[in-house]
């Protein structure tokens, strides 16, 4: 069910190549494939979120002539990506300086959904009304789902309320947190404090930490031993820029915070395969939440 592409999804209608884009270092090479001729298509249409956020390079990508580019929505793309996925509203009330999101969806609004399926990929939902999360709470109650309802993207800590908790563990949802600095430590650990209170088990815990932004890799270790120490899992994700031509490339604003490539290796390959050693690094517990 989350097996998600980890690059473009592309399909061929009446003989025109569409391609979504998902992440901006994939963008040289599907340039270079659209410049090409081919039996297969007659003409190439690229969008995604890549191909919106190449508008705001300091210097544009260009794409070869014949291409055209949609700096919308391809009509159905989500459903292609994952059948099983939905939105039920778009953009983030919140402007984090390491998120694309305020100018690839620069406004903030909830769609009337009727229907549901059991993936489900808000920006922020927890930031729409409480009408309208109601609604897709009881329309996901309603569907018997052969699988696992996942809110996928990530749920705002600063937004979790006790009874948000209380829906998520009666529908026996995945929860992924999104602990991106420590500035939000404490709405962290609140948070994780409601679910439990409400009855969600470990295993239906995860958080996403976001690592070599502006933290040195002794802080992102720290943060994501802490989420380890809760006993559920951490998955720390590497900071891109929003016009990264380079995927896992460590900049020179990285390098300044004290990041090398072996040092981000070393922090994904513990908390992504549990291969190597973690450093000797202290955490403290703030609160206790068993």
């Amino acid at each position: 069910m989350n097996d998600w592409p980890k690059g473009p999804t592309s399909w061929i209608e009446d003989r025109h190549l569409f391609v979504s884009v998902p992440f901006t270092w994939n963008l040289p090479d599907i340039r270079a494939a659209a410049s090409q001729r081919s039996f297969f298509w007659d003409g190439v249409t690229v969008g995604g979120p890549a191909v919106k956020l190449s508008r705001r390079f300091k210097n544009p990508f260009r794409w070869p002539d014949g291409v055209t580019v949609d700096y919308g929505d391809i009509d159905g793309v989500l459903e292609r990506v994952n059948p099983r996925a939905m939105r039920t509203s778009m953009g983030c009330v919140n402007s984090c300086g390491f998120c694309g999101v305020p100018i690839i969806e620069p406004k903030f609004y909830e769609w009337r959904i009727h229907t549901a399926t059991p993936i489900i990929c808000d920006n922020n939902f927890l930031a729409c009304s409480e009408t309208h999360r109601r609604c897709v709470y009881n329309c996901l109650n309603q569907h018997p789902f052969d699988v696992q309802i996942d809110f996928n993207q990530g749920l705002d800590a600063r937004r979790l309320s006790g009874w948000d908790a209380r829906w998520l563990k009666k529908l026996g949802a995945m929860c992924r947190l999104a602990y991106d600095t420590e500035a939000v430590g404490d709405d962290v650990r609140n948070a994780y404090g409601r679910l439990r209170a409400a009855g969600v088990i470990k295993k239906n815990i995860s958080f996403y930490a976001l690592v070599g932004w502006l933290d040195t890799p002794e802080q992102a270790w720290k943060r994501c031993l802490e989420i380890e120490s809760w006993k559920v899992h951490c998955c720390p994700m590497w900071f891109h820029e929003l016009d990264a031509l380079e995927w896992n490339q460590v900049t020179e604003k990285q390098k300044a915070l004290g990041w090398t490539n072996q040092k981000r290796l070393d922090i994904m390959g513990w908390f992504w395969q549990h291969r190597g050693t973690p450093p000797g690094i202290e955490i403290t517990p703030k609160e206790n939440h068993d």
